[in-house]
């Protein structure tokens, strides 16, 4: 198994892959602590942190905005980790995804405003 990326999904990455040598070959397993962050939530603390508004859309405005992007914007796909917990015997020991992304980390790049 591949580390991933920096934040939240690295430190949980890091965590089920650890208990991961004691899983089965071909089963999936989810090393989520959330089932599921609503978009609004994620959106909200990017234009908060990016200082850009954020509004509510009908699903036509979405198309119109997102475009190609829009049909994954209106996904709702949670995903849980009660198997994962279950057949590993994992908890999860970080942050959630909102809490990350309030993280300067995320924000602080050359030239942004976050």
């Amino acid at each position: 198994m591949q580390p991933l990326a920096r934040g939240a999904p690295a430190r949980c990455g890091q965590s089920v892959q650890a208990g991961a040598g004691e899983g089965q070959s071909g089963v999936r397993y989810h090393g989520v602590a959330e089932e599921g962050v609503p978009f609004r939530e994620i959106a909200g603390v990017i234009g908060r942190r990016l200082d850009v508004p954020v509004d509510s859309m009908t699903p036509e405005e979405a198309a119109t905005h997102f475009g190609w992007f829009a049909h994954f914007a209106a996904l709702d796909s949670p995903a849980s980790s009660q198997r994962t917990r279950q057949l590993l015997g994992w908890q999860p020991q970080q942050e959630g995804l909102i809490a990350d992304l309030t993280r300067d980390s995320y924000f602080n790049v050359a030239g942004s405003r976050g």
